[in-house]
């Protein structure tokens, strides 16, 4: 179990690692300083800080996505539809990113061929397979909308209809500050929208459809759990955000101010990434009897997966 455990945090660790990289290299495509940016990157956002640092697709889709902006400003469109797909293959929301990509290839660019719109349907189709494949092979396969349901009023609704209902302090957990950093976050990606749409940035106009896509959706569809996971489930729209608040305020910032700026979000980052693990384990553990009591049924070598709900009522007090 350790070395799986190892295994896995460098599944997060080295995705997360390159995608540094490849930021970095696509603030350099777009005529940014990239070094500060970079590290904004890096530390600006407490939540990608928590997904980097312990097991979770992100990092992985992460990578994917920037690669995908790379190659589409490159105009390289099958790379760009390739690595898209292989986002949607690591983390399925990236689907979302495929309006943005559209938006500027068939409206910026004017490039309506049919050529061209067989190739932007790509990541639908692998998304398709995918989904075929698992009803296939799993029984009883649960489909986006059922798994979700916990996450998810999967009907439609007012956006931030539940982020309104939930913006009361009491409801949310007290150990560490997942409240303030839910509705900052909210304000920071609504305002980078209009911001990113200036006359002058047509070229990256689709950094805005890139950010409302993801935002708009997941609070269109949000629960109430949904509402405390907001940070993560918009995730990926960190990156595009970023790049829209650098270019309108980032030349405008003295050296001195964002390297100020850097280290008060890593000291913050950190402290919230480490408060969210220990609160993740007390609930897995010490709050929750059950979900102690589950874990130690499951067999650490060969896990059953899919009797999975079988085993959680064998696991159930009588």
């Amino acid at each position: 179990m350790v070395r799986l455990g190892g295994a896995l945090l460098l599944a997060s660790w080295i995705p997360a690692a390159l995608a540094v990289g490849l930021f970095y290299q696509l603030c350099r495509e777009l005529r940014i300083e990239a070094f500060w940016p970079s590290v904004l990157f890096i530390f600006g956002n407490p939540r990608w800080i928590a997904l980097s640092a312990t097991p979770h697709p992100e990092p992985l889709a992460m990578l994917f996505v920037i690669a995908m902006l790379i190659a589409y400003l490159r105009n390289r469109l099958i790379w760009c539809v390739i690595l898209l797909s292989l986002a949607v293959l690591t983390r399925y929301p990236a689907l979302l990113l495929g309006l943005p990509i559209a938006f500027g290839t068939l409206l910026m660019r004017r490039d309506r061929s049919p050529r061209t719109i067989a190739i932007l349907s790509i990541p639908l189709v692998v998304f398709g397979l995918l989904n075929l494949y698992l009803y296939l092979h799993i029984p009883d396969f649960a489909g986006i909308a059922e798994a979700h349901k916990v996450f998810w009023v999967t009907g439609p609704s007012w956006p931030f209809a539940e982020l309104w209902r939930n913006a009361a302090r009491w409801i949310w957990p007290k150990d560490y500050p997942l409240f303030d950093v839910t509705y900052a976050s909210v304000l920071f990606y609504v305002a980078m929208i209009p911001l990113g749409c200036r006359p002058s940035e047509r070229r990256v106009w689709l950094l805005s459809v890139w950010v409302a896509t993801i935002v708009l959706f997941h609070v269109s569809l949000s629960g109430i759990l949904g509402t405390w996971d907001f940070t993560r489930l918009v995730v990926l729209a960190w990156p595009a955000a970023l790049l829209i608040f650098w270019r309108v305020f980032g030349t405008r910032m003295h050296t001195t101010g964002v390297a100020a700026l850097c280290l008060l979000a890593l000291l913050f980052g950190c402290w919230f990434a480490n408060a969210q693990l220990r609160n993740v384990l007390d609930f897995q553990t010490t709050s929750q009897p059950f979900l102690e009591r589950k874990i130690r049924t499951l067999d650490s070598n060969r896990p059953d997966w899919i009797n999975f709900r079988a085993r959680i009522r064998q696991a159930r007090p009588s």
